[in-house]
């Protein structure tokens, strides 16, 4: 019978009662030891051989995790779809459905590359019924989580969006986080053959925003307290400044009183005096004029310290003022 006429024969065996389908599995098996031959290079071929064989007869004695280690050594150096075909099986022997069924699509997507008609059509019909067998979970999440992190019996799974999770029956712990929302959902989950289970997710409120870790802390600004002692200073000096104006201008006028009386009856022996009187008074006139223009000037700087705003004044943070002042006592 041709190769592809007994895979034929095999696959189909597999629908048979019990002594028929290990009958068809020896057969296929051996078969893919064809296909991993001549797929296998020449520096790998003894040992990639040699590994599924020992797969085969591991298989064949009902020692499936033995075969899978068997097969995944011989999958370090060959890559068929009969090989994939296998390790799908043995993990369907073992209860491992959902490893199952990722095997199973490896074999088949390998399968069409390769056009195997034969394992593409049994892998075909694997995934059709681990695919009823296997449990839905949907996960009801809330429109605000992001970043959603996914882990069940301690492994993180993928999860697309609208996606069930595909898990084998049986116990599970489901733990659900995200990183906008401050609770952890952790949920034990029994399921059977075929469950289709919907699970809202409740992860409690929206973290808070937070500064960036790396920003420094900003300092404070605080207003200043309004000081009236410039003010008091310049008006002290504005009203000193004007009482000697003042004092300048009357002594001035009395010297130019004065000098009008003795000018309104010139004689030669006063002219003397006259002319003092004269330049003294004039000369009092002009400080006391420049006194009070700096009154004046004064009184502008006085009235400006009364009226300003306080300006506001940055202190730094309260870490850093202890910490100086630690310093400082050293």
């Amino acid at each position: 019978m041709p190769r592809t006429g007994m895979l034929g024969f095999t696959l189909g065996m597999l629908r048979a009662h019990r002594t028929a389908r290990l009958l068809s599995l020896v057969l296929f098996l051996i078969a893919a030891s064809a296909r991993v031959a001549f797929a296998a290079p020449e520096d790998g071929l003894g040992a990639a051989r040699e590994a599924f064989f020992e797969g085969v007869r591991a298989q064949e004695a009902g020692r499936y995790r033995e075969a899978l280690e068997r097969f995944a050594d011989a999958r370090r150096k060959v890559v068929s779809p009969p090989l994939l075909f296998n390790i799908a099986r043995c993990h369907e022997e073992l209860g491992e459905h959902r490893a199952a069924l990722d095997a199973y699509r490896s074999a088949l997507a390998l399968a069409h590359a390769e056009n195997d008609i034969e394992v593409r059509d049994g892998s075909i019909a694997k995934i059709a019924a681990l695919e009823k067998l296997l449990p839905r979970v949907y996960l009801r999440l809330p429109n605000s989580a992001r970043r959603v992190v996914v882990m069940v019996d301690g492994a993180t799974l993928r999860v697309d969006d609208g996606a069930p999770l595909l898990l084998d029956p049986g116990a599970h712990s489901l733990s659900v986080r995200s990183e906008e929302h401050e609770r952890t959902f952790e949920r034990a989950l029994e399921l059977a053959a075929g469950d289709v289970r919907e699970v809202p997710v409740d992860l409690g409120p929206l973290r808070e925003a937070s500064p960036p870790r790396d920003s420094a802390p900003r300092p404070v600004v605080e207003p200043e307290k309004r000081s009236y002692t410039p003010a008091i200073i310049t008006g002290a000096a504005t009203l000193a400044v004007a009482g000697v104006a003042i004092a300048t201008g009357f002594v001035g006028k009395d010297k130019r009183d004065r000098f009008d009386e003795l000018n309104a009856d010139p004689t030669p022996a006063n002219r003397a005096e006259r002319e003092d009187l004269r330049a003294d008074g004039s000369t009092l006139y002009v400080v006391s004029t420049v006194l009070v223009a700096g009154a004046i000037v004064l009184a502008g700087v006085t009235t400006y310290f009364l009226i300003r705003p306080p300006t506001k004044k940055r202190v730094a943070p309260l870490a850093t003022r202890l910490a100086r002042s630690a310093l400082f006592e050293f």
